[in-house]
């Protein structure tokens, strides 16, 4: 039986293939080729535009597990298009899939066109929705709303424009707090926030997962597996299925793109305030 932490190495590694190729490794063959720390590996993508997230829901609520990743899923696109739309206006463009549906808990992808919003989506979001699990002050998430539209640069808004976004997204994060999917720690957090995310990662989720290690649970105590005969959920909006191809012979010296995929338009190696590019040039007409 394939474990959770060999299907998120093999799911992450085609991630990388199809969007990141040069975070890849050329030598990997299998489960546990990947020596690196798996959070790691998570954290590069989201410099190229890929969020990688993981959730479970109760086994009392397998019979409408589609419903509830897809509300989760559609409130993650939400977040990213509140903060693209005002901050990155040309780059909107975001999709949902899977990246691994049959096994559980599912893994789930979010590529987006602006990639300093991915980033705090697996910077901030994602861990801090995996580390509270429940209620938030409004204070803490105007906070953390705050911050990550300090980090996206956003202080030149209106301010009545700035309240709206930054309220209505902290509205959002508290119904991913609330919601039946129960994030399982991936990314880790960018910079300690406050006393009880200030760990990176959650003391149950390892830095390296072991390829032994059986599936989290974002509460242990209460939440055993759901019973074997339940498929996961079959349907996502946008879902693209990824075919893992043959590893590459060697790391490409820059990111390759074949003509469907999403170009980087930022430097992902670079962990400092970004700018958008320029708008394309208009083309002469023709004489």
């Amino acid at each position: 039986m394939t474990t959770y932490a060999q299907r998120l190495e093999f799911g992450l590694v085609k991630c990388a293939r199809r969007y990141a190729p040069r975070l890849a490794p050329p030598e990997w063959r299998q489960p546990g080729d990947y020596r690196a720390p798996l959070p790691e590996l998570a954290h590069q993508l989201a410099g190229y535009g890929v969020l990688v997230m993981v959730g479970n829901v109760a086994p009392g609520l397998q019979t409408q597990a589609a419903i509830h990743f897809r509300d989760w899923v559609e409130n993650y696109k939400s977040l990213y298009s509140l903060l693209a739309s005002a901050l990155f206006p040309t780059f909107k463009n975001v999709q949902a899939f899977y990246v691994d549906e049959f096994g559980v808990p599912p893994i789930v992808g979010l590529q987006g066109d602006a990639i300093p919003v991915i980033e705090m989506l697996a910077g901030y979001i994602a861990p801090y929705s995996a580390a509270k699990q429940g209620n938030a002050s409004e204070v803490e998430l105007i906070g953390l709303l705050d911050i990550v539209m300090e980090e996206l640069e956003a202080g030149d808004l209106p301010r009545d424009t700035y309240r709206t976004i930054r309220d209505n997204c902290a509205a959002l994060v508290r119904t991913l707090l609330t919601g039946y999917i129960k994030q399982v720690p991936l990314t880790p957090m960018l910079r300690p926030l406050f006393s009880d995310t200030s760990q990176p990662m959650p003391p149950e989720v390892p830095e390296r997962l072991d390829v032994t290690q059986v599936s989290p649970s974002a509460n242990t105590q209460t939440i055993s597996p759901p019973p074997p005969v339940i498929q996961p959920p079959t349907m996502l909006p946008e879902e693209d299925r990824i075919d893992l191809a043959p590893p590459p012979t060697q790391v490409p010296e820059a990111p390759l793109f074949k003509p469907d995929s999403i170009p980087v338009f930022f430097d992902p190696g670079r962990r400092d305030k970004r700018q958008p590019p320029p708008p394309p040039v208009p083309r002469l007409p023709e004489e």
